[in-house]
């Protein structure tokens, strides 16, 4: 949908009721368009993509895929990738694979738990896991070897933490 007169082309959330069916993203994703607004989306929120000075405390975001509205929680799900789901300490060949245990180093235990406490207030940790272990799966076969093993069986360890539950 075309951005209302006298709206600035870069809001950032949308109502529900102002999204039309055409906005809406097919796929896991879909669902979350009811549960949270569509926000103008970096399209892949890791690690690697946001930059931080020291010295101004500046933050900027690079490497954006894409100009589109996504769920709110795809974002949130892909931030948290980056960080417990593994694709930033895997694709930085910081991550060993005995079978189909992958295990993430170093161990950063209280900054995932910090971070986790940030994001717990916008969204359901086991739905961010559910997600992380989607983009982890479907992101495999776009790397490499060891990479892809590791991405993959990540991922299935992620989604079977949540659904294993009895």
């Amino acid at each position: 949908a075309a951005a209302e007169p006298g709206r600035e082309d870069d809001v950032a959330v949308r109502r529900a009721e102002d999204v039309e069916e055409d906005d809406l993203v097919d796929g896991p994703f879909a669902l979350s368009t009811t549960l949270r607004p569509l926000v103008r989306g970096h399209g892949d929120l890791n690690f690697s993509n946001i930059l931080y000075s020291l010295n101004t405390g500046m933050i900027k975001l690079i490497d954006p895929r894409g100009d589109h509205f996504v769920p709110f929680l795809y974002e949130l799900a892909k931030l948290r990738y980056s960080y417990h789901g593994g694709f930033t300490a895997i694709t930085h060949g910081l991550a060993a694979r005995q079978g189909s245990q992958v295990t993430l180093l170093p161990r950063r235990d209280a900054e995932v738990q910090a971070l986790d406490d940030v994001l717990s207030e916008y969204a359901s940790l086991d739905l961010l896991t559910v997600c992380e272990g989607c983009l982890l799966v479907a992101g495999a076969p776009l790397h490499d070897g060891e990479e892809s093993e590791q991405l993959f069986w990540r991922g299935v360890e992620l989604l079977s933490s949540v659904l294993d539950h009895d």
